[in-house]
């Protein structure tokens, strides 16, 4: 089904080569086979970003490509919620949208995010 909703977007509007195709997934229904299989059809970006840690809730999300983060950082991140064992878990990068309060904070030098390289570290 993925392959043909992709497939139908790249004939009617000609997505570029290259283009970010995100896909968002429940930790608990996919493996490595699904995820090597959305690759291999373009998906080339997971999101992340921790929305609470409270045990009771079980749920967690995480957004990487935080400004002045680092792989460590994520790293360091990423291991806290091992011992509760959430029954969810989501992953989102930080996007930045105008009009937002990191819009109006992101300006070059001032605000430093990971460039692409090291947000794609984060993913990894």
């Amino acid at each position: 089904m993925v392959s043909s909703i992709l497939d139908t977007f790249r004939v009617k509007f000609g997505v570029c080569e290259g283009a970010e195709i995100s896909m968002e997934m429940d930790p608990g229904t996919f493996d490595d086979g699904k995820v090597e299989d959305l690759v291999g059809l373009g998906v080339n970006r997971v999101s992340l970003g921790l929305q609470a840690c409270q045990e009771e809730i079980g749920v967690l999300i995480f957004i990487s490509s935080l400004p002045h983060q680092t792989p460590q950082m994520w790293e360091e991140s990423l291991r806290l919620p091992i011992e509760p064992r959430p029954r969810h878990v989501s992953v989102y990068d930080l996007r930045v949208e105008q009009g937002t309060e990191f819009g109006v904070l992101d300006t070059p030098g001032d605000f430093p995010l990971p460039c692409e390289t090291q947000s794609a570290e984060f993913i990894e």
